[in-house]
């Protein structure tokens, strides 16, 4: 029977229009909010939106859909009116179930009129009217999306804090970096203050809630850390204050120092064993071990330090120079000033190698928190950013006025950068030959990163880094 088809039709369109118009007027529900909230500067509450969009959409489809469901007497009504078929479908209707011969010829010929005005005019269901209005919803939500929020000044809107749950991928990089700095060169010192900090930085990410929150107690942790190494590492203090003297060698050796390089260190006791021959020795050597005294005592570096003690030791030396004017004949001069810049060579470059790895090990932690915690450089303090300079972790150099010349007068390099070794090397990376402190300033640095991966033997670790602080000498 024709009929029960075109009921079945009209069904299914019922219940597409109905599931239309709610998602629409939910749509426009949720957008109307937020467009709201925005123009009366609130933050934009996604849940109340969520909830009064799926609301509206609900309330809708079943108020719809028990509005306008078809019931074969309301839709026989319908037809009949529509087409102008009199009551011969709703006579179908009440006598569907008879089975005398005329209610079947009456059946019969009320299907034959209703198919033939179906064909003829066709049943509208109104679906395109419907169509519309997910046009008008769809238009509203763009309106929501990129609509600003306006602030009652006129200045930007107000900044959400998102939430922050600490993922097991970030606690467990955590506890890597925890266990790498464990094993790594870093001074023992220094060494256990940054692994305190480190776990007591995973305890408070653990019950932290807001990112804000979150970016604070990381940037305090690499506050803590540069503070422990900072603590421990006294080339800076102890440049500066040599850098501030009168004396020109003393100021020379003290840039070398502040920029953590051992290549600048030895070319500028080079240039000091040069100087101390002659009728003038025994008063320069007199004047350098003064100045360097003065320097240490005024700098407030610990005198415990192994680069303080290095540098005490070889102002000492020079002192007993000075003082065997009297006995020393010119061989005599020229032997202890020889020795006493070979010791200093050894143990300020050893002192100087041994604070950067600490430097180093310091910019790991510092970049590697960064990392895990999707933080920026410039969200530090400028103060508490990671510094490289080559090997060392510095940059550090003489900043006077005629800095680059009397740096670079002997050596390789522009800026404060200038190496022990006029030599070029063949790098077989590159195919090419590079200057003999770019090619070691590169070697040492990924000689560093085995050392910070933990898995070197201490005994190696110590020839490795005895090695390299005689290379950057440019002396062997």
């Amino acid at each position: 029977m024709q009929f029960k088809k075109l009921k079945a039709r009209r069904s299914l369109l019922v219940l597409l229009c109905a599931l239309l118009l709610g998602l629409s007027t939910g749509a426009v529900t949720g957008s109307l909010v937020a467009i709201v909230q925005k123009l009366t500067v609130r933050e934009v509450d996604d849940g109340r939106i969520l909830v009064a969009s799926v609301g509206v959409l609900l309330a809708v489809f079943a108020f719809y859909t028990v509005l306008r469901f078809p019931t074969e007497r309301r839709l026989a009504k319908y037809y009949d009116e529509k087409f102008g078929l009199g009551e011969r479908v709703r006579t179908m209707i009440a006598f569907s179930g008879a089975d005398g011969e005329i209610h079947k010829a009456q059946r019969e010929d009320a299907d034959k009129h209703l198919l033939a005005a179906v064909r003829a005019k066709g049943a509208s269901p109104r679906l395109l009217l419907h169509l519309v209005a997910p046009v008008i919803a769809a238009a509203l939500v763009l309106v929501a999306i990129f609509l600003p929020v306006h602030t009652e000044d006129g200045g930007e809107p107000p900044v959400t804090d998102p939430d922050f749950n600490l993922s097991t991928w970030q606690e467990q990089a955590l506890l890597d970096l925890i266990e790498t700095v464990e094993a790594s060169a870093l001074h023992e010192s220094p060494k256990a203050g940054v692994v305190e900090e480190l776990q007591s930085l995973l305890l408070t990410l653990k019950s932290v809630k807001k990112v804000s929150a979150m970016k604070n107690a990381v940037i305090s942790t690499v506050t803590a850390v540069n503070k422990e190494i900072n603590d421990h590492n006294e080339y800076d203090l102890i440049g500066e204050k040599m850098r501030n003297t009168v004396n020109p060698a003393v100021i020379r050796l003290g840039a070398a120092v502040a920029s953590l390089r051992g290549t600048l260190v030895g070319e500028e006791l080079d240039a000091i064993e040069k100087a101390l021959s002659g009728d003038t020795a025994y008063s320069q050597a007199a004047a350098i071990a003064s100045s360097v005294g003065s320097a240490l005592t005024g700098s407030g570096a610990r005198t415990d330090a192994a680069l303080y003690l290095a540098l005490l030791a070889f102002a000492d030396e020079l002192d007993a120079i000075a003082d065997s004017e009297a006995t020393f004949s010119d061989t005599e001069l020229t032997e202890a000033v020889k020795a006493a810049v070979g010791h200093a060579k050894d143990t300020v470059s050893t002192a100087l190698l041994a604070e950067s790895t600490n430097e180093g090990v310091r910019n790991t932690v510092v970049r590697r928190l960064l990392q895990i915690f999707g933080i920026t450089e410039d969200e530090l303090p400028a103060s508490e950013r990671p510094k490289d300079a080559g090997a060392g972790g510095s940059d550090g150099g003489y900043d006077g006025e005629d800095s680059d010349e009397e740096l670079n007068s002997g050596g390789l390099g522009s800026g404060d950068m200038v190496y022990g070794s006029d030599d070029t090397v063949y790098d077989p990376e590159s195919g090419e030959y590079l200057t003999y402190g770019e090619v070691i300033d590169r070697y040492f640095a990924k000689v560093s990163e085995h050392f910070m991966d933990g898995n070197v033997p201490e005994e190696l670790e110590e020839l490795v880094s005895a090695y390299f602080a005689a290379l950057y000498n440019g002396d062997k």
